[in-house]
């Protein structure tokens, strides 16, 4: 049986993943205190007037201060890569030992141009805000079939899930998908629209490209701050598409080139909302009588394939993939295919 989580696990597990973390600071060795990172000891930011009076893995900076620049015995991005000293300082810098007074620090210089031990560093905090493209599944199956409505009503009455806001029909995955992402109380994006760039791409075909359609057919909003409304504005109650089809690998490939074009600072992150029985454009639906006698099992099974190796083609330009999965609870073949996916793409499958 599926396992559903609250909206509110699965928002901590979004967080987590977007690396909504401490931020650090500077831009190298020696930029500054860190004392905001987690990994440091309670003192940082204590008073000191020598290294000796501040907690391990700190030096006492040039305002008397508790500070580190890195983390003790740890490699550290701004060490270039190499090994922290004990006192939280990057190999080179001029790291005065455990028992050095810095007030007491005397001109070393040739040239009497001031201490070598007294550096004052201005220091900029930058944020660094995650840019999602939420990538949902269109397509016919996005119903209450294959059991999934009689999973939400177990989930319903264990207490594990909360129905959506719709009308009607939320029991539908396509609903169950909009109220996880988008109930403005228990949603993941409303909370996170101001701290995180969210853009939204539905996808889906009508068979594919083999009457000169489009294929993947996606309506989309770009990707920035505070645009819950917009997101709204485009994933109505129940409105999937009546006999659309799951073209899941070119719409991964097309969405990653959607966050490719985005020049922002910041982790790339693809969150897959799908069913997860994949076709293509070539292959738009295996149960109709209108597409080639190649779209045969075999060929199903490759597609299936072909979609994991894009979401680690995606993977590769540094864009996570995380799914979350209403696939049908009794199809161990899907859950395992979207566990699949969500591994290639560096990210987690979330029931």
């Amino acid at each position: 049986m599926t396992r559903f989580v609250p909206a509110w696990t699965l928002l901590a597990s979004v967080a987590t993943a977007l690396a909504l973390s401490p931020l650090g600071c500077g831009n190298g060795p020696g930029a500054g205190a860190r004392c905001g990172d987690e990994a440091l000891p309670v003192a940082c930011g204590a008073s000191c007037e020598r290294n000796s009076d501040c907690g391990e893995g700190l030096y006492c900076g040039t305002d008397f201060e508790c500070i580190a620049d890195c983390i003790a015995g740890e490699k550290d991005e701004y060490c270039d890569g190499a090994v922290c000293s004990a006192v939280g300082r990057c190999p080179g810098s001029d790291d005065f030992g455990a028992d050095d007074d810095i007030s007491d620090s005397e001109d070393t210089t040739d040239g009497g141009a001031g201490s070598a031990g007294c550096i004052d560093v201005e220091v900029d905090f930058s944020q660094q805000l995650p840019n999602v493209l939420l990538l949902i599944d269109r397509s016919g199956s996005m119903n209450a079939g294959g059991g999934f409505d009689d999973a939400v009503a177990d989930a319903v009455s264990a207490g594990d899930y909360q129905l959506g806001d719709c009308p009607s029909n939320n029991d539908w995955r396509w609903n169950v998908v909009r109220d996880v992402l988008l109930n403005p109380d228990r949603g993941i994006v409303a909370p996170l629209e101001g701290k995180v760039r969210f853009g939204m791409s539905l996808y889906t075909s009508l068979d594919g490209v083999l009457d000169g359609g489009t294929c993947p057919m996606m309506e989309s909003v770009p990707i920035a701050v505070e645009n819950y409304d917009e997101m709204l504005g485009i994933f109505h109650c129940s409105d999937y598409t009546n006999g659309g089809d799951t073209p899941t690998g070119p719409a991964l490939l097309e969405a990653a080139d959607i966050l490719a074009g985005v020049d922002l600072p910041g982790p790339k992150v693809i969150v897959l909302a799908t069913d997860g029985e994949p076709d293509d454009c070539e292959c738009p639906d295996f149960n109709s009588g209108n597409v080639p006698a190649s779209c045969n099992d075999t060929r199903a099974q490759e597609i299936k394939d072909e979609v994991v190796e894009a979401a680690g083609d995606v993977a590769a330009m540094g864009i996570e993939v995380h799914v979350i999965n209403v696939s049908s609870p009794d199809n161990a073949g899907l859950q395992t295919h979207l566990a699949d996916v969500a591994t290639a793409g560096g990210g987690e499958s979330y029931p």
